[in-house]
Formats: C-alpha cells, structure tokens, sequence
C-alpha cells in the first residue's frame, strides 16, 4: 500500500476570553428591568385613590369570622347575670366557657373585672395574665393592675403599668392622665406635669381639660410653684368673677404654705362659685382630703364633700372599675387611692 503522507501537527486554538465586564450584563439587565417594573407599579399605586387601594386590600385579605352563636350566648347569660347581680354566676359562666373553649374575645377581661368584683384578686390576676397574653384589651388590664397596686400603696408598679397603658394609646389621654395622678402620689409631681401636657393635647377642648388643668395646677403647687404660674394665678383671681377652680388653687397654695385661714377664705369663695357636684369632685383629691380635718378649713367644709384621708385599702384590692365605654376621665379618677 501506498505510504501515507506525513501531516504537520496543527497547534490547539486558544479558548475566547471575552472582554471583562460581559459576563455579567444578562444579570444586570435582568436587575434593571425589575427596578424599573418596581417603580412603575409603586407610581402607579401611589396614583390609586384611597379607597380604591383598600378595596385591593380587602379582597386579598380573609374575611372576619363573627362569632360563634355558643359565644353569643355565653355573653349574654353573663350580663344578665351581671344586670341581676348575680356576680358569682356570671363568674362561673365565663369560667365554664373558657373551659370548653368558646372563642369570645374580652372573655378574660371581662372575667377580671368580676374576679375584682367579688374581691378575689388572685383570680383577677390570673384572667389579665390571659388577657395580656392573648393581646385582648391589653390597655385596660394594664389599667386594672395599676390601680390594684395603687390602692395598695405600691405606686412605682401603678407608674409603671400605666406607662405602658399610655404606650397603647398614644392619642387617648386616659392614661397619660392616671400616670400623671400615681406620679403624684408617688412623689414626683414635676414629671407628673408632662403626663399631663400630653394628656391636654389630646383633648385640648372638652369636659376633661378643666379637670386636666386642675390637676396640673395642683402638680405645680406640690412641684413648687414658679413666678409664671403665680402671676397667671394672681391675675385669674383678680379678676371680677374668678372661677371656681382658680379660688381652690389658690387655697391650695395657701395650704401648701400652712396659712390656713387665708386658704379658708378661698374655699368659702369657691362654695358660692360652683355647683355642688362639681366642687365635691374636685375636694376628693388627695391633696385636699390630707388637710381637710384642720380647723379653719373644717369650719368651712362643703358637707357633700368627704373630709378627711381616705380610709386604709382593705386587706384585698378594690379595684375602681372603669367601662371601655366610659367618655369622661372624671368617672374614672383614680383619685380615691
């Protein structure tokens, strides 16, 4: 056969290197297209009307179940019980369904205020720990401990807990008002005042501000009062018809200063410059009911009003118990500790 011929080794081609940078501009682009898909559909939300971003929400959200016609049921034997004063019945009502398992929500705030009620506060700590723990009207049973430790005397847990009431309801001024008040119990009635700026600005023009203001006015007299709030006081007295509450600061400034005729003498001005309700009211604050067995102050007393300190809490808790319904923070001054 004939010899084949001899080929030349042909060198290997060398692998194509591509330019630095190109391997990544698929991602790139790939990323720049998401951006920009991103930002379309964030313009084209912020352009949507109100509600027509909450219908989209509402139809991807699962509807509210109501509840259960067993759950009605319960809730309904418990407040007729409750109307009745059959408070041990309705107890054992909200008892037996927490048992079986009824979805009733406030089911254990409900059964706490009844446990206090009925002066059991073992069992009324045991249904807010569930309360709580189950972040069902969390505010109020804050609310509730608070004012237990405070009838006890134990306001730093009271300052405490209505503290964290306040951080649930930072536009209500419920709270900041009844922390303002342990402050001042507690002996810190300089920074009860801010407690009681942040409730004024909540509800700068209704039936509580005035309350709120007297307050902050009897804070400052306890804090030490300051030029400013003399001469604003000096000038409210000056002037034809003085308020009511003006004539009781200044008896309590005169009080704080032991000068009581002259405090007497406000307190006999302020009889004939507001209704009888109201000046009781504002007579059961603490401050007030300190001094009100002294001598020239007794002789001039309102006998509507209570006089003298408020009696030792008993041995379990009375609780003042408040209605989530309840509109005015002078139902529910926890003033009486």
């Amino acid at each position: 056969p004939a010899a084949l011929p001899i080929q030349k080794p042909v060198a290997p081609i060398p692998p194509v290197t591509p330019p630095a940078g190109r391997a990544k501009w698929p991602l790139a682009l790939a990323s720049t297209v998401l951006l920009a898909a991103l930002g379309y559909a964030a313009f084209f939300w912020a352009r949507l009307p109100v509600p027509a971003r909450e219908d989209h929400l509402a139809a991807k959200s699962p509807p509210e179940e109501a509840i259960s016609e067993e759950a009605s049921r319960t809730a309904e034997l418990a407040l007729r019980s409750i109307q009745l004063g059959k408070l041990d019945t309705a107890s054992g009502v909200l008892g037996d369904a927490r048992k079986h398992g009824v979805a009733l929500p406030g089911l254990s705030y409900q059964a706490a205020l009844l446990a206090l009620r009925l002066g059991d506060g073992y069992a009324a700590s045991d249904w807010i720990a569930r309360s709580v723990a189950a972040r069902e009207c969390v505010p109020e049973c804050l609310y509730l401990r608070a004012n237990s430790a405070g009838t006890i005397g134990d306001y730093a847990v009271a300052c405490a807990q209505f503290e964290k009431a306040a951080g649930y309801t930072a536009f209500s001024p419920r709270y900041f008002f009844f922390w303002g008040e342990a402050l001042r119990r507690y002996g810190h009635s300089a920074q009860a005042l801010a407690q009681f700026e942040r409730a004024l600005l909540c509800r700068p023009n209704s039936t509580d501000a005035d309350l709120i203001r007297f307050k902050m006015g009897l804070a400052q007299i306890e804090a030490g009062a300051d030029e400013k709030f003399d001469a604003d006081l000096q000038s409210a007295l000056a002037q034809k018809t003085a308020p009511g509450e003006t004539l009781l600061l200044a008896a309590a400034v005169e009080i704080n200063r032991a000068a009581y005729p002259a405090a007497a003498e406000y307190l006999q001005r302020a009889k004939t410059a507001m209704p009888p309700g109201l000046l009781s009211a504002r007579l059961r604050d603490f401050f007030f009911q300190t001094h009100a067995g002294q001598h020239d102050l007794a002789a001039v007393w309102p006998r509507t009003a209570p006089a003298g300190p408020v009696e030792p809490a008993p041995a379990r808790p009375r609780a003042v118990v408040i209605d989530p319904a309840t509109r005015s923070l002078s139902e529910a001054d926890p003033a009486v500790w």
